[in-house]
């Protein structure tokens, strides 16, 4: 089977999870790659593939900042490309694992292929920006069919018009991605937990820092890292009251970054308070972390028993969680341990690739 899969971000996880898929379908598949010429992990790309003979990399002009876009957006060049290089290669379907902001454009006139399209949220989280969300909509309308990373959202593809089967679910398989160069079979704990990922008010920033007034009460020496581009003003008497106890990493985090971070927490925590499914999750869980997560949108779906604590969305449980886990070091590793194993077995990149590849063949 011949798939096209179309990328055309540049930073954060949508490169690695891109890869991840990619390596996974050309396997047994003939893979044409379109990416953006600016992604962030290009040199892995280049490296991972320059001798598949299952696969060809295309990598086209997109932007970089603000002024690139509106140029890029307005050229038309640029779409043209991209279209004539997946009709030349007329593949049985194109895999979208992120929809972009050209994606209405392209879906247009590439209509008389089946379109795959990824929807990581099918709706905006609190807080969260709606300008842009009429592009996001257009895409998921002009998609042939839709992969979504949750059960609960089924509901919400089918009151966008799609059938259940024009619907796939396809959990967020597992980032040991970051792992490879940052591991260790040491027990070492090092009294400290993260919270990583963007900073947006849905995140639940506030209630984390309220639940380390508590923890730290009996646990006074923790350390809690708060990592991720976005802004802290908000939360900025409560980071004043914990300034002896943590360490902010305020900016865009690189690959080394984020394994570095994780290499070094005991676990992570993830206190939202609105939510789809998070990718966090996945990444925690393939670096041997556990997890702390509230019980909000479709987390417990990837929070099992034995693997990571669910907890209710409010400072007490929160807080309730992280005393529980430092109250006994073994379980801290026990759960980590736990976390890696359904990482490698229920959350592989193989298995999102298998049920990738039967939604297409049943699909054409």
């Amino acid at each position: 089977m011949k798939i096209t899969i179309l990328y055309l971000g540049r930073l954060g996880a949508g490169p690695v999870y891109t890869l991840e898929m990619a390596k996974a379908l050309a396997v047994n598949h003939e893979i044409q790659l379109i990416l953006s010429e600016s992604i962030e992990n290009k040199t892995v790309w280049n490296t991972t593939f320059e001798n598949h003979k299952n696969v060809s990399i295309n990598y086209f002009k997109t932007y970089t900042d603000k002024k690139s876009f509106i140029v890029n957006s307005l050229n038309y060049k640029n779409y043209h490309q991209i279209i004539s290089a997946i009709n030349r290669f007329n593949p049985n379907g194109i895999y979208a694992s992120f929809v972009h902001l050209w994606c209405p454009v392209l879906y247009f006139f590439l209509k008389k292929h089946k379109i795959f399209s990824t929807i990581h949220d099918l709706k905006t989280h609190v807080g969260e920006s709606k300008i842009l969300y009429p592009l996001y909509y257009l895409s998921i309308k002009l998609s042939s069919k839709i992969i979504i990373l949750n059960t609960r959202d089924i509901p919400n593809a089918q009151k966008l018009g799609f059938k259940k089967s024009d619907i796939a679910v396809i959990p967020h398989a597992s980032f040991g991605y970051y792992k490879k160069n940052h591991t260790t079979t040491l027990r070492i704990l090092n009294n400290s937990f993260l919270f990583i990922g963007r900073i947006e008010k849905y995140k639940g920033i506030g209630l984390l820092l309220d639940a380390f007034a508590i923890v730290k009460i009996k646990f006074p020496n923790l350390k809690i890292v708060i990592a991720g581009q976005g802004d802290l003003t908000s939360y900025k008497k409560q980071i004043e009251a914990h300034e002896s106890n943590l360490e902010i990493v305020n900016h865009w985090l690189t690959e080394d970054n984020i394994g570095e971070l994780l290499l070094k927490c005991d676990f992570v925590v993830l206190p939202y308070i609105d939510a789809s499914q998070s990718g966090i999750i996945p990444l925690a869980y393939g670096c041997e972390k556990t997890v702390v997560a509230t019980d909000v949108g479709a987390l417990a779906e990837q929070v099992p028993a034995n693997v990571g604590i669910l907890v209710e969305p409010n400072s007490e449980s929160i807080a309730t969680a992280i005393i529980k886990l430092y109250s006994s070091e073994d379980l801290i590793f026990e759960l980590g341990k736990n976390a890696l194993n359904y990482a490698q077995t229920e959350l592989s990149w193989q298995k999102s690739a298998q049920l990738l590849e039967e939604f297409i063949i049943n699909s054409i």
